[in-house]
């Protein structure tokens, strides 16, 4: 979604402060294929950190399950050296209009921001 050419954005960016992280799409999201799974491993090995990023809210959307599948599964779940963190849209009602769209929407910023933060973790 839209999120991803912002999420490549920041990994650019983090990348010229000397952190080096993967930009993952995930293909499918129910049911999330082997394939996905696979890249989500190989990630975890590479990196041990895990930030979701979603244009949906967080309160109940799908990368809270995702989270949680990870961390419920022992062999990812040690390979994680922090824990998962999400980047959403704000906990709120889907407004009426570009202007407050935009007040709720992600930002290459706040992906930005909660990369930094995570990898100083």
């Amino acid at each position: 979604g839209n999120t991803l050419p912002m999420s490549i954005l920041a990994a650019k960016k983090l990348e010229e402060k000397g952190i080096r992280c993967q930009v993952i799409d995930l293909r499918t999201l129910k049911p999330l294929s082997t394939i996905d799974w696979e890249l989500i491993r190989n990630c975890l090995n590479h990196t041990g950190k895990l930030l979701l990023v979603d244009e949906d809210r967080e309160d109940g959307s799908f990368m809270q399950i995702l989270a949680g599948a990870i961390c419920s599964d022992r062999s990812m779940f040690e390979r994680l050296d922090a824990p998962p963190s999400i980047v959403a849209a704000e906990n709120s009602f889907i407004p009426y209009g570009p202007v407050h769209e935009a007040l709720i929407a992600v930002l290459e910023e706040d992906i930005f921001d909660a990369a930094l933060k995570l990898a100083s973790y």
